[in-house]
């Protein structure tokens, strides 16, 4: 389980409305797979956001392109 601050939580928040709804899962489980284990500050959790959301993207494209 994490302990985000209410800013972290707006962070998460706010960089999962660029994803598709139906890929948000994916999104969120990213956040916490980098984030879970180990002590984390508020720049921590923009990167952890910020890589989740590329990874997530591209997963996206790559399923379109493959269509």
């Amino acid at each position: 389980m994490l302990a985000l601050t209410d800013s972290q939580l707006a962070q998460v928040m706010y960089t999962a409305k660029a994803i598709p709804r139906d890929r948000r899962d994916e999104y969120l489980q990213r956040v916490a797979e980098a984030l879970q284990g180990r002590d984390f500050g508020d720049g921590d959790v923009f990167r952890a956001c910020a890589a989740a959301r590329k990874a997530t993207m591209w997963s996206v494209d790559l399923q379109r392109d493959a269509v």
